[in-house]
């Protein structure tokens, strides 16, 4: 708490952190159990895909139907998504003030997202952690809303195709999903990475450093 009212001291909440204006983009976003991707739509930019697999300790920790005692969950990888794509457009595109709209089809995520908090003491928190400071740092809205899984083709791609690597990965967006503008593949930060991966993990991310 004696952070958090240093914190306002130094630099108090703009309203337009707070309440949600018209978006100026809008997202979709999609988490296997391999790995997390999706787009982004901003008016006047290129749309940007991005896309990451999970970290060896988070995939040996899924809870599957041959690995019950799991500590990470779909939902939980669904989260570090919803995360991970608020940082891959705060690197590609000026967020400051702005709302941005993100659709998912996981509703566990998007409840999480959405309040902000959770009563769990399981990665759901320490992303959540994360996703409020990564929002304050950059001055940024999100709304989160659902699409169904069988409309979410791209962000699913996203996730899912990891046969092909990144030439043919972006080849397949622009053939199978044309835009105005060609697909622009960003690479999500490896400081980010390493900090959902401890969240899922079960510890605090390094902050200072995502």
């Amino acid at each position: 708490f004696a952070a958090l009212a240093r914190d306002l001291h130094e630099r108090p909440t703009r309203v337009e952190e707070i309440i949600p204006d018209e978006p100026t983009g809008i997202g979709a976003v999609d988490a296997s159990g391999n790995g997390m991707g999706g787009v982004w739509f901003v008016p006047g930019k290129r749309p940007l895909v991005w896309r990451r697999q999970f970290d060896p300790a988070v995939k040996a920790s899924l809870v599957t139907a041959t690995h019950p005692r799991g500590t990470v969950n779909n939902s939980d990888l669904e989260l570090a998504g919803l995360v991970a794509h608020q940082d891959v457009l705060a690197q590609h595109v000026d967020v400051d003030l702005l709302t941005f709209a993100i659709l998912g089809d996981n509703a566990a995520s998007l409840s999480w997202a959405r309040k902000g908090s959770t009563t769990t003491t399981k990665p759901p928190q320490h992303l959540l952690r994360l996703a409020a400071l990564h929002q304050r740092h950059f001055r940024v809205i999100h709304t989160y809303d659902h699409i169904a899984g069988v409309a979410n083709v791209m962000a699913d791609d996203a996730s899912r195709l990891w046969d092909l690597n990144d030439v043919a990965f972006l080849s397949h967006f622009n053939s199978q999903y044309p835009q105005s503008k060609p697909w622009k593949l960003c690479p999500l930060r490896n400081a980010m990475h390493s900090g959902l991966t401890s969240c899922l993990l079960g510890r605090q991310a390094h902050m200072p450093s995502v």
